[in-house]
Parts: structure tokens; sequence; C-alpha cells
């Protein structure tokens, strides 16, 4: 029979978790991120308009009493740049214009080292990601000078890695108060790879909450 039932029938009973006990935390994160990608073309588009993107999604955070914890996380992210004034080669009249529009799948999974135990806690975090491409809706156009009107030609950048890897890395602060759900903020970099055809490298801010 359950010791408080008999003492303090009033009171429910806890689970007590052993010093090893492993806490599952799950939450909703959004941010928003610029990217700068490098492309086989010769020459490479060299002038950038920056284009900001964002990013949605879940995690779920396993975690000791250690300062530790593991995080899986799946983002759906959109990505977005423009590249401007790249010379087509061979021809004086002739510019490149890439305008990158991607949207993934991206899942990261992290190492979280979390510095200090009070309400604000500073936290650094690493590991590997890897992304789908969903939609590409991404465009190379060359711009043609020489015609008596100027004339724009499109068409789609494809690649043909729909599957990226690489790694991914973020420092921020935990706010945790007592009955309330927790709130970080991050600022984070990732760098990606698309085969031998694309790599991306992004610069990102998150905000999350956890429950």
């Amino acid at each position: 029979m359950d010791y408080n039932a008999c003492t303090q029938p009033q009171r429910p009973s806890r689970l007590i978790k052993g010093a090893a006990g492993v806490r599952f935390a799950y939450g909703l994160k959004a941010g928003i991120n610029v990217s700068n990608f490098a492309f086989p073309f010769n020459p490479s588009p060299a002038e950038r308009k920056q284009a900001v993107g964002y990013q949605a999604g879940l995690f779920l955070r396993l975690s000791n009493k250690s300062r530790f914890s593991l995080l899986l996380e799946a983002s759906y992210t959109h990505l977005r740049s423009t590249y401007e004034s790249a010379n087509v080669p061979g021809s004086v009249f002739s510019t490149y214009v890439v305008s990158i529009d991607y949207t993934q799948l991206q899942v990261p999974l992290l190492v979280r080292y979390t510095l200090g135990r009070g309400p604000i806690r500073p936290f650094l975090n690493a590991g590997g990601m890897f992304a789908i491409n969903l939609n590409n809706k991404s465009v190379v156009t060359e711009r043609d000078f020489s015609l008596p009107i100027e004339r724009d030609f499109s068409q789609p950048l494809t690649t043909p890695e729909d599957l990226g890897f690489g790694v991914t890395a973020g420092a921020g602060t935990t706010i945790r108060y007592a009955s309330l759900p927790e709130l970080s903020f991050e600022l984070g970099y990732d760098s990606m790879r698309y085969g031998n055809y694309l790599l991306h490298n992004s610069i990102h801010f998150d905000v999350s909450t956890s429950f």
C-alpha cells in the first residue's frame, strides 16, 4: 500500500527518479536564416544580394543530471539568396543572375553542453545534420544586352543530389523558471554539401520553447 495513502491521503505519490534517470522534453522552434551558396559555374556568381529565409520545426531533448544533453530536431527550412553580375563565358554582353529558392526538411542531431544551473543557462550545441530538398524554385537567368531590347533567358537551376549532409553548431541561452515553459534563444551556423554540386553555409537565429 502507498505510504502517502495512509498518512496523507490528500497528497498524491511522486515518482522518484534515480541520479542517472533520463528526462525527456519536447518543444517548438522557429527563426530566420541567411545563406551563402557556392556553385560549379565558371565563373561563379560573385555579387550577392542577401535574402532572408526562415525555419520552423520540432525537437526532442534527452537529458540527465549531467550538463550534457542530446537533441534531435526536424525543421522545415526555406533558403533564399540572389547572385548577380557574373559574366557569361565567351560573351561580353551577357550576365548571369542566379536566384536560389529551396525548401528542405533538415534533421540535426546535436550534443548540447549547458553552463550553470540557475534560471539563465548559456549553452553550446554541435553535431551533424542531413537535409532533403522538398521543393526547388531556383532559376538561372541570362541577361543579354546585345539585343535592341534587353531580354532575359531563364531556366531552372536543378541539382542532381536532393540529399545533403553537413555539420552544425551554435550557442545560446535558456531561460527557465518553475511552472513555466523553457524559452531559448540561439545563434547557429550550418555547412551543408550536396554531392559535388552545391555547397551552402547558413547563419540562423532561433527562438524555441520546450515543455
